[in-house]
């Protein structure tokens, strides 16, 4: 394997912070993480290698010390050692980085190595690393020499676009310092852009022991990604974004969560106290220490071997596509149909700078097919006899009874189509004769209440599901055509026995409304 920066028995357990933007918080969490860490009685040592944009010091309630990372630069011979301070936290040590220090601006490589070598030499069971933002080499490199990798990020599409380029460069820089840089350079311009891990095993200049040493690489690394700056409604993106990474880099990278924020920590971030330390109970310290919790939790699980060799298969089943397992339940079939639908909905941006609209229509019709091939006890019957037959699952693995399942289903669509909240049945008729216009959400209050599920619209219809959910939630932009959709709302009516005419008129009068204003 070429001599990388990965190399040398590290006595430290070293957990990297990085962002691919600024403004989220990356410096203020890596100083809280080391204040929770140091609490729990671990001795840690924090280094802002943020560098000339160094503020670790001020999270800590501290003035910059005299002993900082501009020592190496300035006086020759220094050892590491001597940029430590002490912090006014108990077992927590830092070392500061230099504010607006040109020399620290761009460091020679070989003195990043001598950083990172010597930092293994430290006395400490944890060292954080505060990596900055950005896709800088020293970042980047910063950032992978940690066992655990923390990419930090706000639930927004001017941060979560800027993710995906900052994991492909990620990616981009661990392929050059597994492989060397000269092989590496052989191999960048056959490499997939988009997505560096696929296909690299297919090309010519790629020997075993390439393969062997990318995995090694990707293997000792641990990473995953937190988001500061939530709301409720964002706590569903987590999970949604971990599986696109998956689907489209070939790697693990897990939501560890979010972080809070609050008043108490607003107003201690403004008077630059240590949050953790001084107000040990406030949402955002009680947070940061779930994440330290989750995280010491995953470094003593056993490490998984990364292969970026696919299976030896030429497709996924219904099941991996909507990541649930072989004995789901209808209801779980059902919510995993749903998450997948939101992420791949027009007005999603967690596939925002991967995917088209064309491509989460394409994605959209396939999981439309898995769900319909699931949803029903026989097809899904004869379904997993074929997956046995070919040695795709096990039998032991599907479903015991397919009866049951039947029955589970027709109960389960019933729950979901309540007549009200309340459910007397006569209150949902009585809403149904009061309604004298047809708009989306009176043709979904019509069909609830007729007991009518979406999933007997499509087979009646095979109109896609998403559609008409769209219709009902007057999500204009995810509609087709108007000659289309007017054909659709036809369907939809005759099947709810409504006047197609009124239907027409009503909805189509809304639809008209939002097209000339986006001027569609």
């Amino acid at each position: 394997m070429a001599e990388t920066l990965f190399q040398g028995d590290e006595r430290p357990y070293f957990i990297s912070f990085s962002s691919p933007k600024g403004g989220v918080g990356t410096t203020l969490l890596s100083a809280n993480f080391a204040i929770q860490l140091a609490k729990k009685g671990n001795n840690v040592l924090l280094v802002d290698l943020a560098l000339n944009k160094a503020s670790a010091h001020l999270h800590l309630g501290m003035n910059l010390p005299e002993k900082n990372l501009s020592l190496l630069t300035s006086s020759k011979g220094t050892e590491l050692k001597n940029c430590v301070s002490p912090t006014p936290v108990s077992n927590l040590s830092l070392i500061a980085g230099m504010p607006e220090s040109l020399d620290l601006a761009n460091i020679p490589y070989l003195l990043k190595q001598k950083i990172l070598t010597d930092l293994k030499d430290q006395p400490y069971e944890y060292i954080i690393l505060d990596c900055g933002s950005g896709t800088s080499n020293d970042s980047l490199d910063f950032a992978l020499s940690a066992d655990s990798i923390v990419f930090v990020v706000s639930p927004s599409p001017l941060t979560i676009e800027p993710f995906y380029r900052y994991i492909r460069a990620i990616l981009h820089r661990l392929l050059m310092l597994s492989l060397n840089k000269k092989k590496y350079q052989s191999l960048k311009n056959k490499i997939d852009s988009f997505s560096p891990l696929k296909g690299l095993f297919e090309l010519d200049e790629t020997t075993e022991s390439d393969i062997n040493d990318i995995e090694k690489a990707l293997s000792e690394k641990r990473m995953g990604f937190v988001f500061t700056k939530t709301t409720e409604k964002d706590l569903r993106l987590g999970p949604q974004i971990e599986s696109i990474v998956k689907k489209f880099f070939r790697i693990e990278v897990p939501f560890l969560g979010n972080i809070d924020w609050d008043a108490i920590a607003e107003q201690a971030l403004l008077s630059l106290e240590p949050i953790s330390k001084n107000y040990p109970i406030c949402q955002y310290s009680l947070s940061v220490e779930k994440i330290v919790n989750k995280i010491t939790k995953i470094q003593e699980e056993p490490i998984k071997q990364v292969e970026i060799k696919p299976k030896k298969k030429e497709f996924s089943t219904a099941y991996e596509n909507l990541e649930i397992s072989v004995n789901s339940h209808p209801k779980d079939i059902q919510a995993a149909y749903q998450k997948k639908l939101e992420i791949y909905s027009d007005n999603s941006f967690v596939t925002i700078g991967l995917m088209t609209k064309e491509e989460k229509e394409k994605e959209r019709d396939i999981l439309e097919q898995n769900y319909k091939l699931l949803i029903n006890s026989q097809s899904r019957q004869k379904y997993d006899e074929e997956l046995i037959s070919q040695k795709l699952i096990k039998e032991e693995e599907r479903i015991s009874d397919y009866r049951d399942i039947q029955e589970q289903t027709r109960i389960f669509q019933e729950s979901l189509e309540s007549v009200s909240e309340n459910g007397k049945e006569g209150e949902g008729k009585n809403e149904i004769s009061e309604i004298t216009y047809y708009d989306g959400a009176s043709l979904r209050k019509i069909r609830q209440a007729m007991k009518i599920s979406v999933e007997e619209i499509v087979s009646e219809t095979n109109i896609r599901s998403w559609y008409i959910e769209s219709i009902e939630e007057e999500r204009f932009d995810a509609l087709p055509a108007r000659l289309y959709l007017k054909g659709f709302l036809k369907q939809i009516a005759a099947y709810l026995k409504l006047s197609p005419e009124k239907v027409l008129r009503d909805y189509l009068e809304r639809y008209d409304s939002w097209a000339s204003k986006k001027g569609v």
